[in-house]
């Protein structure tokens, strides 16, 4: 797993998590709203709430849960703008900025990967590299 499908899987759980959170508040919204008994006594403060507060708390609670179901935020996962990368076969640099937008070697149609800790991930590239020298 290199390290831009890591970043993806984090940004998705950061994701999922604040959708659960979201589905939750506005299940709690709707459950202390209570806007169908006109005889519920809901209080903020201390202070009562009427029944045009108690549906305007059930309306923020909806749009919570359908906002959490319905909407799929893009997510940054573009690296070739975060960050220098190299081409694993034909080790090719590109720049911040500089790589193609689908993340491809123009050369060999090989997924680039972040430059940083490069040699690390594969030492025998390393090793290649220092013997032709």
């Amino acid at each position: 797993m290199n390290i831009q499908q890591i970043k993806n899987h984090q940004n998705k759980i950061r994701s999922y998590f604040s959708k659960a959170i979201s589905i939750l508040l506005g299940f709690f919204l709707l459950c202390w709203s209570m806007p169908f008994s006109e005889t519920a006594t809901t209080h903020i403060k201390g202070n009562p709430v009427g029944l045009a507060g108690r549906w305007t708390m059930t309306i923020i609670g909806l749009i919570l849960i359908g906002y959490s179901l319905f909407y799929k935020p893009k997510l940054p996962n573009k690296m070739v703008e975060l960050e220098d990368t190299i081409c694993p076969k034909c080790e090719t640099t590109f720049g911040i900025g500089e790589a193609p937008k689908n993340e491809l070697c123009p050369n060999c149609k090989d997924l680039l990967e972040p430059l940083k800790g490069f040699y690390d991930r594969h030492p025998e590239l390393k090793n290649i590299k220092s013997d032709k020298n």
